[in-house]
């Protein structure tokens, strides 16, 4: 066993005393920001910024595929629902035709409707159109409760709330999601990499009529405000080109972040494994401000707050899959309870499953036997990835200095430091991930 003397004067009579924070602590910490499937946005940022194009950034994320095309199909992006008015206008004459098939022209400007579907024609003849009903640009761009946007609008009604869907070609639609998935301020490569891998997401996404959410529930989509001259080029550059696995297009999945490694997409949400869809390395992530976060240190009672935890819980194991990221959590006390990974993620709102968790703990006893005989017996406890572990003192009143350093624990964890203090004296671990918490020796 492995330890380390404390030299300070003669020891006199000492009594144990936990400080009121005394305990375990626990240092969660991690990389990427995302499920980790498919392409790291911040990883194609950082290959085109080291030359790569954009169809070498795709071949690398999805594994074994190739580019192919598409026709320039139509799609819904669902952009209100269940509310009790809406919105539409235009700078120009637009038109609306009901569910009957008939068509009346509206004037250019707002028209404010409810559930009834009750709109003023130009004419100034008010009309109460049938579930659903079409709206169609004239000479100028539409727009919903003051947002601009490309194509038509679908309304329905339920007799109390109404839903809107926005139907455009797909190519139109990407130039509103490019820029709010990417900054267009990326090198060209990045951008071009995620118009083709949006536009393979939403050409499968689609299929059986399946209209989008323009959200993260699919693809974040922002209309005619989202569009700029950068992400407007990587469309038109990339046109009708997608990904495509033995010829059939990909639902090409997408992220922040990846922390230097992707995840599988068997590992992250356990279903069948998907050949172009694996764990890969991402040292091109590293430019992510988000590769590594952390670390949040948290006491028995913090991590209590977020999980249930077994009697007497004082540790905590990470289990890790193939993608090395965070299968499950084993909550470790009288008896281990285990969490899965993504409920732990979700518990603590981390930004992925790619994260560690380092646990410090500090006790005191006067042992009648060696190593410490006679002296003050500090008994620790880490559960660590990285070295930096050591122990500090404070005398009241004084600041914290350096007790021992560059401890080297047993297998198990366990670490022991003699000290002889002669004063009151506070001691705490330290790790390179934070402090952990504080006991206090005091003269009897």
């Amino acid at each position: 066993m492995k330890s380390r003397l404390i030299s300070l004067v003669a020891a006199l009579a000492l009594v144990v005393v936990p400080s009121a924070g005394a305990g375990t602590a626990f240092f969660v910490r991690g990389g990427g920001w995302g499920h980790g499937i498919g392409m790291s946005q911040w990883g194609a940022y950082g290959q085109a910024l080291n030359g790569r194009s954009y169809d070498t950034i795709l071949a690398h994320y999805y594994r074994g595929t190739a580019l192919g095309e598409i026709s320039n199909v139509s799609l819904g992006v669902i952009l209100a629902s269940g509310r009790s008015s809406l919105t539409i206008g235009s700078n120009a004459r637009f038109t609306v035709t009901g569910a009957g098939g008939k068509t009346w022209t509206l004037g250019a400007r707002d028209h404010t409707f409810g559930p009834d579907l009750r709109l003023r024609t130009v004419s100034g003849r008010w009309v109460t159109l049938s579930s659903p009903a079409s709206f169609r640009p004239g000479n100028a761009k539409l727009r919903l409760n003051g947002s601009y946007y490309r194509g038509s609008f679908g309304v329905a009604s339920n007799g109390t709330s109404l839903s809107a869907v926005n139907h455009l070609s797909m190519e139109s639609y990407l130039r509103g999601v490019v820029a709010r998935e990417s900054p267009a301020s990326w090198p060209l490569e990045a951008l071009k990499a995620q118009a083709v891998a949006a536009r393979s997401y939403a050409y499968v996404s689609i299929q059986g009529g399946r209209y989008l959410y323009p959200d993260t529930r699919d693809q974040v989509y922002g209309g005619v405000a989202a569009e700029t001259g950068a992400t407007d080029r990587a469309v038109s550059d990339t046109r009708r080109q997608v990904v495509t696995y033995n010829g059939s297009v990909v639902q090409a999945f997408f992220f922040s972040s990846s922390g230097g490694r992707t995840a599988s997409i068997a590992d992250e949400w356990g279903s069948s494994p998907v050949p172009y869809l694996v764990s890969v390395k991402d040292p091109w992530d590293r430019y992510s401000p988000y590769h590594r976060w952390g670390s949040f240190r948290y006491t028995t009672r913090g991590i209590a707050s977020h999980v249930t935890v077994p009697r007497g819980f004082n540790d905590m194991v990470v289990n890790r899959n193939g993608s090395g990221r965070a299968a499950s959590v084993d909550l470790i006390g009288s008896s281990t309870r285990r969490v899965t990974g993504s409920s732990f993620r979700s518990a603590f709102n981390l930004r992925s499953t790619r994260f560690w968790i380092s646990v410090l703990r500090l006790s005191a006893s006067h042992p009648k036997t060696r190593p410490c005989k006679g002296a003050v017996r500090l008994s620790g406890f880490e559960r660590r990835e990285k070295p930096g572990l050591g122990v500090q003192q404070r005398l009241v009143g004084g600041a914290w200095q350096t007790a021992a350093s560059g401890i080297n624990p047993n297998p198990d964890g366990t670490f022991v430091v003699c000290a002889n203090p002669t004063a009151t004296t506070f001691y705490r671990p330290v790790s390179s991930h934070g402090a952990g918490k504080t006991i206090r020796v005091d003269p009897s």
